[in-house]
C-alpha cells in the first residue's frame, strides 16, 4: 500500500470558508471528509484500491489517500481507513450512505480486518443536495454536475468507471504515470466536497437573510417581477425554480449574480375565483344557492332559503380577482387557496404591492421567506 499526504494550499479567506464549512459539521478536528474508488459496485466480489481523506489539523488542511498497489493490498487499505478515521465524529461523503460507507463495511467483513470501523456520523452530501435537482435544474445529480453548477474546474477527465481499467493495468505495471491519474482523481473528488457546501452558504442566505427592499421591478403577461435587495451578498451565480404545485402557473423563478445582494423573483399571477376558508365553520350556514355562507346570528334573515350547517369544505369567503402564491401569507395579508388541503395559498396582487410600500424592513423579510421557501 501507498500513501500519500498533501498539504492543502489557501488562500487566507478560502481558509477562512473551508473552516466554516467543516464547522458546520461540528469541531473541525473531528471532521473528514471521504471517499473511495472501487473495481464495481458489488460488495461481494470487487474491491476497494483507494481511499482519501480531507482533514484538518494544527491549523492546516490535508489530504491523505491510500492506494493498494495491487488487490492484495485492499485489507491494509480498509485497515488503515479504520485507523483514520477512529477519532472522526462526522465523516462527509457524497452517496457515502448508499456506497461508500456500507462498502468499507461489507469488505472489511468479508476479508476478516482487523480494526473497529468509524462510528462517526455520517454526512451525505448527496442526500442532502438531491432534493434540489428540479430547483436548479440539473440534468443529475452527480458531482461533476454540481461542480460545473458552482464553476469548479478539474484537472481530472475520467469518472470512476473508466479509472477500473486504468487501476487493473496500473496493477500490474506499478506505472507511475497511472498511479497520477487514479491519485488525481480521488484528490479532486475530495478536495471538491467542502466547496459543495457553497450551496448550503446559499440556500442559508435565501432563508435567513434580512431584506432591506422589496419592490416592483415589472409586470409582463401573467407574471410579475420583483427586486428584492438582501443584507448580504449571494455566494453564488444561480437561478432556479421553486413549485408551489402542480398545475400551470404555478412556479416561482429566482435569480442571483455572485457577489451581489440583489435577488429578482419572477411570480405568477393568478387571476380567477378563490377562497378564504374560516376556521369556524360551525358557527355559519351555507347557502347552495348563492354558493355563500351566512352567520348563524343571521340565519333567520334568509326566510326559507336552503341552508345547512358550513362544513371546513364549504365554510369560505369567495374572492375573484388577481393574486400572488406564497407559502404563507405574510403578516397582515389575508390568504386563499383554490381548495381547502392546498399547501400554498394566494395573497392579493395589489394588497401585497401596496403593503410593500408602507411597510418596513421587518415585514419585507418575512414577505420574502413566505413567497420563497426553499
Amino acid at each position: 500500500m501507498k500513501t500519500t499526504v498533501y498539504t492543502v494550499a489557501l488562500s487566507a479567506s478560502e481558509k477562512e470558508q473551508w473552516l466554516e464549512s467543516f464547522r458546520y459539521f461540528g469541531d473541525p478536528e473531528t471532521v473528514f471528509f471521504m471517499d473511495i474508488e472501487t473495481t464495481g459496485f458489488s460488495r461481494a466480489y470487487d474491491s476497494v484500491y483507494l481511499v482519501g481523506y480531507l482533514y484538518y489539523k494544527d491549523g492546516q488542511f490535508f489530504i491523505e489517500q491510500h492506494l493498494a498497489s495491487d488487490q492484495r493490498d485492499e485489507p491494509e487499505v480498509i485497515e488503515a481507513y479504520c485507523d483514520r478515521l477512529a477519532e472522526a465524529e462526522t465523516i462527509v461523503t457524497f452517496n457515502g450512505d448508499m456506497f461508500d460507507l456500507p462498502f468499507m463495511e461489507s469488505r472489511h467483513h468479508l476479508l476478516h480486518c482487523s480494526g473497529r470501523l468509524p462510528s462517526g456520523t455520517s454526512a451525505d452530501l448527496y442526500r442532502r443536495y438531491r432534493p434540489l435537482t428540479r430547483i436548479f435544474g440539473w440534468e443529475n445529480c452527480k458531482l461533476k454536475t454540481i461542480e460545473r453548477f458552482l464553476e469548479i474546474d478539474r484537472e481530472d477527465v475520467f469518472d470512476g468507471g473508466q479509472l477500473i481499467a486504468v487501476y487493473e493495468e496500473y496493477a500490474l505495471s506499478q506505472d507511475e504515470s497511472l498511479e497520477k491519474v487514479l491519485l488525481l482523481h480521488n484528490y479532486e473528488d475530495i478536495l471538491n466536497l467542502p466547496r459543495l457546501l457553497r450551496i448550503e452558504r446559499y440556500l442559508h442566505c435565501l432563508r435567513e437573510a434580512e431584506v432591506e427592499e422589496i419592490r416592483l421591478e415589472k409586470e409582463w403577461g401573467s407574471n410579475l417581477s420583483l427586486r428584492v435587495i438582501l443584507a448580504q451578498n449571494a455566494c453564488i451565480s444561480a437561478q432556479g425554480d421553486a413549485d408551489y404545485g402542480k398545475d400551470p402557473g404555478e412556479t416561482l423563478h429566482f435569480r442571483t449574480e455572485a457577489g451581489s445582494p440583489v435577488l429578482f423573483l419572477t411570480l405568477p399571477v393568478y387571476e380567477g375565483i378563490l377562497y378564504h376558508y374560516l376556521p369556524n365553520p360551525e358557527d355559519y350556514y351555507y347557502l347552495p344557492e348563492s354558493d355563500s355562507i351566512i352567520h348563524a346570528s343571521l340565519v333567520d334573515t334568509v326566510g326559507n332559503a336552503k341552508k345547512k350547517r358550513a362544513t371546513a369544505k364549504n365554510c369560505r369567503i369567495v374572492r375573484q380577482g388577481q393574486f400572488l402564491p406564497a407559502w404563507e401569507a405574510p403578516p397582515g395579508l389575508h390568504s386563499f387557496q383554490k381548495e381547502k388541503k392546498k399547501a400554498f395559498v394566494f395573497c392579493e396582487k395589489e394588497e401585497f404591492l401596496n403593503a410593500l410600500q408602507k411597510e418596513g424592513p421587518t415585514w419585507k423579510t418575512e414577505a420574502f421567506h413566505h413567497l420563497l421557501h426553499l
